[in-house]
């Protein structure tokens, strides 16, 4: 039996806090011994994530064994920097990602279509969404909230794709502007696929499909102390630094409240058969990364 992706964490603000949490995991290695259950020191690390400049680090031991301090480590096949920043599993995704996608311009490129033959271009479209924008979006709730420098990236890379897509196609756009193209194929950007995520997960939170309470506690509900007209139904934490700003725990309610006064008539809480459309309706309308 193997068990991994085990994680202990403690909020440090003093030396003390270090010494507590060097007791969990001697508490953590003791249990291992009495269920003998056998550690590997060797593949655990330890990384601080703080925004300040000279933060409180300490060493820590397992098994007699000092662990290694990282500045960067993966979770979950996200990369998580020490900042959270999110910039190094941007540029793994987007490697990743422009990889897929010069494999599926070589594999699928064909002749220019005769006149009279009919190009489907529905194909290629599914091929990218399957291979290259499931690459770019995966787990995006947790970092999409990264600068918009890095974002725009991937709103190129789909630009680039679509307008290989035109040349590909027996009818001739008439632009190869990134919003004609997206309209034209009828398709979405990066932007609005992130937005619907975000509003998705939300509903999926409250609607139990995504069974943690700690989650849902995270998300408390305004509680105004007198009436306001542009009072949001979701409280959104307050933030001085950017990091903080477009974190998910920022982000999602900010998002879902921008949503719902868009979209009055859209309930979070209940089933609707216009939810799906309202979301796309109003993820559309926030435009691209470009803009």
């Amino acid at each position: 039996m193997y068990a991994d992706d085990v994680k202990l964490y403690h909020r440090v603000e003093c030396q003390s806090d270090c010494d507590l949490l060097q007791a969990d995991l001697d508490s953590f290695c003791l249990w291992s011994k009495t269920w003998r259950l056998k550690l590997n020191p060797g593949k655990c690390k330890a990384i601080t994530f703080t925004l300040r400049t000279s933060p409180i680090v300490s060493s820590y031991l397992l098994d007699g064994h000092r662990l290694q301090r990282c500045q960067e480590i993966r979770d979950l096949g996200v990369l998580l920097d020490s900042k959270l920043t999110f910039a190094p599993h941007v540029d793994a995704t987007m490697s990743k990602a422009n990889k897929m996608l010069g494999l599926l311009m070589r594999s699928m490129s064909m002749p220019n279509c005769p006149r009279r033959a009919k190009f489907n271009h529905k194909a290629l479209l599914a091929a990218f969404n399957a291979h290259v924008r499931s690459v770019v979006e995966y787990a995006s709730v947790t970092w999409s909230g990264a600068a918009k420098t890095h974002l725009v990236r991937f709103e190129r890379l789909q630009h680039r794709f679509l307008m290989w897509l035109a040349s590909s196609s027996q009818g001739r756009c008439e632009s190869l502007d990134y919003d004609y193209l997206l309209a034209y194929f009828k398709t979405t950007s990066i932007k609005a696929r992130f937005t619907q995520t975000d509003i998705f997960f939300m509903r999926n939170v409250f609607h139990r499909k995504i069974d943690s309470d700690h989650l849902t506690s995270l998300f408390g509900l305004t509680v105004p102390g007198r009436r306001s007209r542009h009072t949001g139904l979701f409280n959104v934490p307050f933030g001085r630094v950017n990091t903080v700003k477009s974190s998910f725990l920022t982000r999602l309610p900010l998002t879902c409240n921008r949503f719902l006064q868009e979209e009055p008539t859209a309930d979070l809480f209940h089933q609707s058969r216009t939810f799906r459309s309202d979301v796309y309706r109003f993820a559309r309308g926030q435009g691209t990364y470009l803009n």
